[in-house]
């Protein structure tokens, strides 16, 4: 990726894609039934919040993507880095 097609990351979408190149994930419910553990759940040590508007800007970006995943009747989507979110280096940026 040149730098002329380098996203704009601020520190905390840098910290949320480390986090997920590291291994972490995190959950958004997405059932009309009530979520047992309310809307967002993460891998223990995750430790970062992660607002709507920083979701739809990671996907924009061709960084973020989600899939559908469902506990117990449950529908969650889990979001994961696409190849380009994996290739980023986000360590000193």
């Amino acid at each position: 990726m040149s730098n002329a097609n380098k996203p704009k990351l601020n520190k905390h979408l840098r910290d949320v894609i480390g986090a997920l190149q590291k291994g972490h994930w995190f959950e958004l419910c997405n059932s009309s039934k009530p979520c047992i553990e309310g809307r967002y759940a993460c891998s223990e040590g995750f430790g970062i919040r992660v607002m709507h508007r920083t979701i739809l800007k990671l996907q924009r970006e061709g960084i973020l993507a989600s899939k559908k995943v469902s506990y117990y009747g449950i529908s969650w989507l889990r979001y994961e880095l696409t190849d380009e979110g994996r290739a980023l280096d986000v360590s000193h940026s």
